[in-house]
């Protein structure tokens, strides 16, 4: 197969794939909320990881309300379906001995963990479970569990890199940086009931 024929193929291939996906993804041209973008953030070091955590103790306004969890199971389903459509497509290109790059050959390889991962979010998040979280008021992720919230951005500052010393640090910063919120705010509650 000469060079202008193998662009041609890819090409066609690259067009019939990108009409499959908006046809089947037309969703996707709306506008689409804020945890459904893309998770792409500046990459931080795990002590800028920690700051952002005491910045968004700070920051956040957390309610005991209960929820809906179909909204973020809706999201899970969504991305399932995008996530298979990838690996079929993927896994037709690796059976035609098409190059992956390394990201597809991992999804390639382990798309059954992802499709297990999925199930387990589906079973283990029962309703009633998601209505003891503590959620979010205001904001971008207003009515969502906090730590949906948190771990959207530990993923958007690693790049998906997360390891347990970050995740530790992280949640310890960002407990942290509540506590030292609950001290303000009664420190200044004592004071108005004082004087």
């Amino acid at each position: 197969m000469n060079l202008a024929t193998l662009t041609s193929d890819l090409s066609h291939r690259f067009n019939t794939l990108t009409r499959t996906v908006q046809q089947t993804f037309s969703f996707i041209r709306r506008r689409q909320p804020l945890s459904d973008r893309p998770i792409r953030g500046v990459i931080l070091t795990t002590g800028q990881l920690e700051e952002r955590a005491r910045t968004l103790a700070a920051e956040h306004t957390v309610v005991m309300q209960p929820g809906k969890a179909r909204a973020l199971l809706a999201s899970v389903d969504r991305n399932h379906r995008l996530l298979r459509l990838a690996y079929q497509t993927l896994a037709a290109d690796a059976a035609q001995r098409q190059p992956l790059t390394p990201a597809a050959a991992w999804l390639v390889d382990n798309y059954h963990v992802v499709v297990s991962q999925i199930r387990e979010i589906r079973q283990d998040l029962p309703g009633g479970y998601y209505h003891e979280l503590p959620k979010l008021k205001g904001g971008p992720h207003d009515g969502k569990p906090r730590v949906y919230a948190l771990a959207l951005e530990l993923i958007e500052h690693t790049d998906g890199r997360i390891d347990l010393e970050q995740l530790t640090r992280f949640v310890l910063a960002y407990e942290a940086g509540r506590r030292s919120r609950s001290v303000r705010f009664g420190q200044s509650r004592s004071c108005c009931v004082s004087g």
